[in-house]
């Protein structure tokens, strides 16, 4: 892949993380410089999980993005829904 595919799909996948994880900054994302092994690290930090909470996230997050749009639109949504169960336990009882 060249410096620009891989610059024009850096910014594609910057807005998907920005999608996933609300609470990561332009400068969270910005920092990883394109590495996404870095944004396993964000996330535990930012959302105050546990290494291996992060990687089952971080794993899920990947996984979504080869999937089609369609079954992303779901994997999302079950995404936010379990981060705020995980976050705040009450919101879960409301849904």
């Amino acid at each position: 892949m060249n410096k620009e595919t891989m610059s024009g799909d850096w910014k594609i996948l910057k807005g998907k993380i920005k999608e996933a994880w609300g609470r990561l900054t332009d400068d969270d994302i910005d920092k990883m410089e394109g590495n996404l092994d870095k944004l396993e690290g964000h996330i535990e930090k930012t959302y105050g999980l546990s290494k291996e909470e992060a990687t089952k996230k971080f794993n899920e997050f990947k996984d979504s993005l080869n999937r089609p749009e369609s079954d992303q639109r779901l994997s999302e949504d079950r995404r936010r829904t379990s981060l705020d169960s995980d976050i705040n336990p009450d919101r879960s009882e409301r849904h």
